[in-house]
């Protein structure tokens, strides 16, 4: 009797093993494509978790546009007042390393003027069509919204 409640515990371990993640992007971190253009929301603090949504504006908005081949890409888009560009390497492991942003930074609002990309290593996050992305030494993720 014990060994065939064995065999049966062991059957349905490895059903739910296996069938446990239907969903690519669920099972697979490293299939978090960033391509496309993305809208900020909002910054969300690290330790609280609470999200500081940007203030209402006259629809002007922070948007990156991100396009890349898998390994390499660049950034375009636009702050609240100016035009801003870049580019970065894919690391793997939900991990980018911007390796160029610049654009000018006259008359942005505080809130708009945290969301340059500062050289170096970048943790993102894709859920649906929202992405978080922040450097190790942030105390505030940056929330955008696929447009």
């Amino acid at each position: 009797m014990r060994k065939l409640a064995s065999i049966v515990l062991m059957i349905i371990f490895l059903w739910l093993s296996v069938s446990g993640c239907k969903k690519e992007s669920c099972c697979n971190p490293e299939n978090q494509d960033l391509e496309g253009t993305w809208q900020l929301e909002g910054y969300r603090d690290l330790k609280t978790n609470m999200l500081k949504e940007i203030p209402a504006n006259d629809g002007r908005n922070v948007v990156y546009t991100f396009q890349d081949d898998g390994q390499e890409g660049m950034i375009s888009g636009k702050t609240y007042s100016n035009t801003v560009g870049g580019s970065y390497e894919i690391l793997g492991g939900s991990k980018l390393m911007v390796t160029n942003f610049g654009g000018s930074k006259v008359g942005e609002p505080e809130w708009s003027g945290k969301a340059w990309l500062r050289y170096g290593e970048y943790r993102y996050e894709i859920r649906d069509n929202w992405l978080s992305i922040y450097q190790e030494t942030d105390s505030e993720k940056m929330i955008f919204r696929k447009k």
